[in-house]
């Protein structure tokens, strides 16, 4: 280590040695021009998320958030197409007679309904709870 600061002290006495001032967000002067490397802004997605090297905030996974909840809205109300079909039996000839209304269907049992769930309310509440977790993960145990 002696060696290393004698070696440095005498080419900064040459005025050979460049230093490198240090701050909190990283070297002052410009290190990756130094050592040749190109400075990337944007480092792409890995399996779908960004790979990021700034702070995360809950702004960062929001479209992810809205591109699961596109593709689960319409898979919800294919589901519940498929659930009428079942209840009203729906033929290959045409539709079925519809004895019960949806919202009946949709009531909770304790109120006279059927106690089926609308899928698309379910839906969001899932997906508000994995939200809350993915933001507030102490909070949410």
């Amino acid at each position: 280590m002696e060696r290393l600061s004698h070696d440095i002290n005498a080419k900064v006495e040459l005025k050979l040695w460049k230093p490198i001032v240090l701050g909190r967000r990283g070297p002052r002067s410009n290190l990756a021009q130094i050592l040749g490397f190109e400075v990337a802004n944007d480092l792409g997605k890995y399996l779908g998320a960004p790979l990021l090297h700034k702070p995360v905030t809950k702004n960062t996974f929001a479209y992810l958030l809205d591109k699961m909840k596109a593709k689960l809205s319409g898979l919800c109300d294919n589901m519940e197409k498929i659930i009428c079909h079942f209840v009203w039996g729906s033929s290959a000839n045409g539709k079925g007679l519809s004895l019960v209304n949806w919202e009946v269907m949709t009531e909770p049992l304790k109120t006279g309904g059927m106690g089926s769930r609308k899928l698309r309310q379910q839906n969001m509440a899932f997906m508000m709870k994995i939200a809350y977790q993915f933001v507030c993960p102490s909070l949410s145990t």
